[in-house]
């Protein structure tokens, strides 16, 4: 399907599909993130947390972390579901279905934000740990 992009009503508003509008939101909302990535200090997948960066993050905020064990409980519960049962990862897609249209216009709005993003956190654990070997 040749896709246009939106078009203007009458009073200059876009008239675009759900689909298109949904994936220009999440294309806008990656955007702000990949232009204001430089000011967050780390960016933090709970399967790549370990106690060890739990307490190295509560001492650079100036809190005294508990122990290890403790720590290393907390990150096995699934905070999300509340009722103590073993974090499990979530895979990445919960639905298998959806439109054709949703699909194109993410991967025309949102997808090239999102690879930029990884593009550059890849770069900066890259230059990161390219410091810490010439430092040793």
């Amino acid at each position: 399907m040749l896709d246009r992009g939106p078009s203007s009503g009458a009073d200059g508003t876009l008239i675009m599909s759900d689909e298109e509008y949904v994936a220009r939101v999440l294309g806008t909302y990656l955007d702000i993130a990949a232009k204001n990535l430089a000011t967050f200090d780390l960016i933090i997948r709970h399967d790549e947390l370990t106690s060890s960066t739990v307490r190295e993050a509560a001492s650079a905020l100036g809190l005294n972390p508990p122990n290890g064990d403790d720590i290393n409980h907390e990150l096995a519960t699934d905070a999300k579901r509340g009722n103590g049962s073993k974090y499990q990862p979530r895979p990445y897609l919960r639905h298998t279905s959806f439109s054709n249209e949703l699909e194109d216009q993410v991967n025309n709005h949102a997808t090239p934000k999102y690879n930029e993003i990884i593009a550059q956190i890849d770069s900066h654990r890259a230059a990161t740990k390219a410091a810490r070997t010439h430092a040793h």
